[in-house]
């Protein structure tokens, strides 16, 4: 299929319209002669290499994790040879965590804090839009003390003490809101 482009005057441009790959492009009059105001020459042909964006894919994870280990996955994208899938920890800058042609990206024991994702479906060095960006909120489960004592029986009415051993780590509980 050839479709016809104007973008100068006296010039007709007819490119091959196939999806992503090279093709040629001939200026002239019936793709014989270039021609402007100062007459017509013979016909130059020029090669383009057309390469369609892939459209965006779409993201998708936990809200939170409490080992730091978890998956997220996203959706097949036409014209799309591979995914970049980019991090960024607490609002930081993002980086590229991988970069590839599967579907899912599995992390491994990442440390407390709040990561945010999106991916990027590309073909060759073009890439779509981002996706959807995936917050995932880190939070170990705080360990328990190594000892607690309390008395085994009180009277009603009668304050009582509890206590316990140091805790090495507690973090801050967070709630999620949909």
């Amino acid at each position: 299929m050839k479709r016809r482009v104007e973008r100068c005057t006296g010039f007709d441009n007819a490119v091959a319209e196939k999806g992503s790959g090279s093709f040629s492009l001939e200026k002239g009059v019936g793709n014989n002669f270039a021609c402007n105001a100062s007459g017509c020459s013979a016909s130059n042909a020029v090669a383009v290499t057309v390469v369609l964006m892939p459209p965006s894919s779409t993201l998708s994870g936990p809200l939170s994790s409490t080992t730091g280990t978890f998956t997220l996955s996203w959706t097949s994208a036409s014209n799309s040879t591979r995914y970049q899938l980019n991090q960024s920890l607490n609002g930081g800058s993002a980086t590229a965590v991988y970069n590839s042609t599967g579907l899912s990206f599995t992390t491994s024991a990442l440390a407390s804090g709040t990561y945010t994702y999106v991916v990027y479906a590309c073909d060759q060095s073009v890439c779509a839009s981002p996706s959807n960006s995936v917050k995932v909120i880190v939070s170990p489960i705080p360990i328990a003390p190594p000892s607690m004592t309390a008395p085994t029986s009180v009277t009603s009415g009668v304050g009582f003490g509890v206590s316990w051993g140091a805790v090495v780590s507690f973090p801050v509980k967070q709630t999620h809101q949909k």
